[in-house]
């Protein structure tokens, strides 16, 4: 089971460590930012002049426009917001009949239909009759939808389909979620959840967190050689996602997967933000376009801000994410109200200049702006609210797995962390001095394997002596019938620096191909060292240490499955006692995997109750533990695959 990270914190992302200033808590009360709101609408206002356009670009900037209206109270923006429905007589555009760009004046004119009382059904009867033409359909002409990348007279109606750019999840999926609610008619939620998920899983990189923008992007690279990820695509998702689950009921047994997703793109978007506060329009290659890019940023300010009023984000650790993009778009602001640095009509990366507006880049700026408002964060609010985490490299290009433990220890004040290097394949310690007085020595790296494999299963495994020095124990996945161990000795140099100076690699003959080491010492057994670790069969073995690590026993098979690879987690006390948490095999091969658990003392195995299952020296002679002898904590037949996380002895010494 591999988990592989580029570098190990102490919290989600280093963009959310960082305090608030001043300048972003004075600029994140009310009457700025409501200064701010009609500061730029008024500026669009005045660009549009006579002209009531009804395509996305001006669908977002009123979707902006009545989000700013709602939480402000201000007639202007509903006068405005009004007036131009009824220029545009409430109709859709009637070009590229399915494009999904042609429904989202539909936002608005929902809002406007709501704010109105649901008086007028003309306010929405165009849109609607639009949306139920996409119903009881098997295809889509290219002639219905525009310009894309198929060229095919037709092809079936699916959401990969229709909605085959990623800007359409902000066009047209609030549009069905709020033609539900307003109607009360089920089937446009029913239609939204099937092309969603569709598009999503079209276009979506798991890995990545983040969208492609179509699928002329899926093989495509920037200047640097990296995947293309356009900023204002994934703007174009992540604020759709607020606007669609705000529409949702809290019983539609989708919601939760749609707050899945987005909590999951908040984590693609936060590592990208420039310490303008501002992405680029290449998230994850800010240096192709290096200037900031506002329409993004804009977009990922609300949804930041909107998870946190919608208490799906923790307050603390996004809250300053969020108000750094703030202050970065106010920078971008001039005086008469025109937000600069907006990336113009494009489908990837493109360069943005500071005097580039456009009206959809408004709207995403006060949809942001409403949700600050709506916060009405003041000084001593603020003051109240608990600091930030601080965040801390433990281990640079890093890779572990969930079965080597202890994986991280405290010792004379340093914290080790063991791990493997991605980039060099060596098992290695990092060494973090905890002392508040931090000089250029307070982190160090230092490689223990003579080896270098590139497989995160080769992470060291660190504990803690009697005598204060330090074991770690490592090997290679499975590919060799040995592990190695070295012991390190702490001594303070000349300068009173203390120094972990490791001791020659010795190597163990384990019998079988050897991973994840699990390293304990028990007091009460004269400071016994047991190292259990998978070996013959992929099953548990153990080998004992009485001599401080100098010599060991045997291999000894300790839990046997025929056929399969149990997975384990132990923890212990340190004294007298060791648990044991584990399964029959692996839930991947195992569709009824169970879990039990056993403990170890005085010698002897014992299932949870207490009663003996058989002693060390029993399995020592070849008389390995079965899951059946020990207690049955899951049963797999129930509610499907059992597996193991983790497991820790509590003050009282019960396991957790």
């Amino acid at each position: 089971m591999k988990k592989y990270f580029c570098i190990w914190a102490l919290a989600v992302a280093t963009t959310a460590s960082a305090e608030l200033t001043l300048r972003q808590i004075e600029l994140a009360g009310r009457g700025p930012v409501a200064d701010a709101m009609k500061c730029v609408a008024a500026f669009q206002m005045r660009d549009y002049g006579d002209h009531a356009p009804t395509d996305w670009k001006a669908g977002t900037f009123f979707s902006g426009l009545a989000a700013a209206y709602h939480v402000t109270g201000n007639p202007d923006f509903l006068r405005s917001a009004t007036d131009w429905g009824n220029a545009t007589k409430w109709k859709i555009a009637t070009n590229n009949f399915l494009h999904a760009d042609q429904i989202c004046v539909g936002q608005t004119y929902l809002e406007l239909y709501e704010d109105g009382g649901r008086t007028n059904p003309a306010m929405i009867a165009d849109l609607q009759a639009r949306v139920d033409a996409l119903f009881n359909r098997d295809t889509i002409r290219r002639s219905e939808i525009g310009h894309s990348l198929w060229k095919d007279a037709e092809r079936p109606f699916t959401g990969r389909n229709l909605w085959w750019w990623c800007d359409a999840l902000y066009m047209a999926p609030p549009v069905l979620a709020r033609l539900a609610a307003v109607t009360g008619d089920p089937k446009y939620r029913e239609l939204l959840h099937r092309l969603y998920w569709d598009a999503t899983d079209f276009l979506y990189d798991q890995d990545e967190q983040l969208f492609f923008r179509d699928e002329s992007q899926f093989q495509a690279k920037t200047a640097n050689g990296k995947k293309v990820f356009w900023g204002r695509g994934n703007g174009w998702v992540y604020a759709g996602l607020i606007r669609t689950l705000d529409a949702l009921p809290p019983d539609d047994p989708q919601r939760e997967k749609y707050l899945a997703l987005f909590r999951e793109l908040t984590q693609g978007i936060m590592k990208y933000q420039q310490p303008d506060g501002l992405w680029r329009s290449s998230l994850n290659d800010p240096a192709w376009y290096p200037a900031p890019e506002t329409s993004c940023s804009s977009f990922f300010c609300f949804g930041l801000l909107a998870g946190i009023n919608r208490g799906w984000l923790d307050q603390t650790a996004y809250l300053p994410v969020a108000l750094r993009a703030w202050e970065g778009l106010l920078g971008c602001v001039n005086f008469a109200g025109r937000l600069g640095y907006a990336q113009l009509v494009a489908g990837s990366p493109g360069l943005a200049r500071p005097d580039g507006f456009i009206d959809y880049t408004h709207g995403a700026f006060l949809l942001a702006a409403s949700e600050l408002y709506k916060m009405n964060l003041t000084a001593a609010e603020i003051q109240k609210m608990p600091q930030p985490p601080t965040v801390a490299v433990l281990a640079e290009h890093a890779a572990w797995t969930w079965y080597n433990d202890e994986r991280a220890i405290v010792t004379d004040n340093h914290l080790l962390v063991g791990s493997l290097d991605a980039r060099t394949g060596h098992a290695k310690v990092s060494v973090i001095n905890l002392s508040p007085v931090h000089s250029q020595l307070s982190w160090t790296e230092q490689v223990l394997s003579s080896w270098a494999s590139l497989d995160d299963h080769n992470n060291p495994a660190l504990l803690k002596l009697a005598d204060g020095r330090v074991l770690a124990a490592y090997s290679k996945h499975g590919s060799e019938p040995v592990w190695n161990w070295r012991v390190a000795t702490a001594a303070k140099n000349k300068n009173g620096i203390v120094e972990f100076k490791w001791g020659e690699e010795n190597t163990f003959a384990a019998g079988a191909g050897s991973t994840y080491a699990n390293l304990i010492q028990l007091s009460a057994e004269t400071n016994r060292i047991f190292n259990f670790f998978r070996a013959a069969n992929f099953n548990p073995t153990v080998a004992t240490s009485d001599d401080g690590a100098k010599t060991w026993s045997p291999p000894a098979l300790l839990i046997r499955v025929d056929h399969h690879r149990p997975y384990v987690k132990y923890a212990d006390n340190g004294r007298d006692r060791i648990d044991f948490l584990f399964t029959d095999g692996h839930p991947r091969n195992q569709p009824t995997n169970n879990i039990y658990h056993m403990y170890y003392a005085a010698g002897n195995f014992h299932r949870s109750d207490g009663t003996l299952i058989r002693s060390l020296a029993e399995v020592r002679a070849g008389q390995p533990i079965v899951p059946a002898e020990a207690t049955l904590v899951y049963a797999g037949n129930t509610k499907g695959r059992g597996w193991v996380w983790d497991l820790e002895s509590l003050e009282n010494h019960s396991p957790l």
